[in-house]
């Protein structure tokens, strides 16, 4: 073979592969489109002037927005657990929300599918999930991070720094040293 002949096994060779790369640069963006979800969480005071009698109450609150382009369907409120270095975690605790009114005093919970899930939301939509918060929430067994099961089957957790505020609220409200090894409670205030 001489070198003409490797020039033009290589200028095939790249060829096909530039084809390949744009169909699936067509595929990922325009055939089979993923949304992106943004996940937060947070403690959340509801005020209810019109009812002097009650007090104020605290809520956590899990948000989704779907990012776009297109729909998503989410499944399931889910939870990290700790975890060593020498495994890995097969399964996530299911969490599950208030069905119903929040602000009710004494909230429900009708099992993982209660507060509307399965949901679909469209692009720029957003959905939240309200958790009682109390001393017997499940912050007292200190999961590193919470976030939401979507169609894909993807697991989107929201920010560390969200789980580190909400367990400093905790910490603060009632008493509790449970803090997973990941979430770093420092002195700051918020």
């Amino acid at each position: 073979m001489t070198p003409s002949d490797y020039a033009l096994i290589v200028s095939i060779s790249s060829i096909f592969i530039s084809i390949g790369a744009f169909l699936w640069n067509v595929w990922q963006k325009f055939i089979f489109v993923k949304p992106a979800l943004q996940v937060s969480f947070g403690l959340f005071r509801v005020v209810q002037p019109d009812v002097p009698a009650n007090p104020i109450r605290r809520l956590l609150m899990l948000t989704v927005t779907n990012m776009g382009p297109g729909p998503v369907i989410l499944q399931l409120c889910i939870a990290k657990e700790k975890k060593h270095w020498w495994k890995r975690a097969k399964t996530h605790p299911t969490l599950v929300p208030i069905h119903g009114d929040p602000a009710d005093p004494n909230p429900a919970g009708i099992g993982p599918f209660g507060g509307g899930l399965p949901a679909k939301i469209d692009a720029g939509e957003v959905k939240q999930f309200f958790f009682p918060y109390t001393r017997d929430c499940f912050l007292q067994e200190g999961f590193p991070r919470v976030g939401i099961n979507d169609t894909y089957n993807r697991m989107i957790w929201c920010r560390r720094g969200d789980m580190r505020k909400v367990y400093r609220s905790y910490h603060r409200h009632f008493g509790a040293r449970t803090a997973p090894h990941d979430v770093v409670l420092d002195n700051h205030r918020e």
